[in-house]
């Protein structure tokens, strides 16, 4: 397969987006867990930031990964991806079992991937 068809291949992209937000959401954690070393973070405040950590990170892989159409229909796919991949990993971080909640982890992530794609639809038409 040319470099041109893997890139605009659906699987490839979703793909892609998952690892470029799985990549910016370790990122902001390593960040958040600096910044609290230096000021006192309640643990709502960390569960807010971690929160928005992860509708950003979702939203800047999708924005670099997606081209062509079905841009919704990629973002919920990488959104369960990247839902399963950052429960995964940061259950394995933090030496802990996954829970029952990691079904809520998955819609949320097919929610906030299906959001992003459509963002992404809007910012570039095809």
């Amino acid at each position: 397969m040319s470099k041109e068809g893997l890139s605009e291949n659906f699987f490839f992209q979703t793909l892609k987006a998952a690892v470029i937000a799985t990549a910016f959401c370790v990122a902001f954690a390593a960040i958040t867990a600096a910044v609290s070393g230096f000021v006192f973070l309640s643990a709502a405040a960390v569960k807010i930031v971690g929160a928005a950590a992860k509708v950003v990170s979702l939203a800047l892989g999708a924005l670099l990964s997606f081209r062509g159409g079905k841009c919704w229909l990629k973002g919920l796919a990488a959104g369960v991806l990247f839902a399963m991949l950052t429960a995964f990993l940061f259950s394995a971080i933090s030496r802990s079992a996954l829970s029952v909640r990691i079904f809520l982890d998955l819609a949320l992530g097919a929610a906030e991937g299906l959001l992003s794609g459509v963002l992404v639809s809007v910012l570039r038409p095809v």
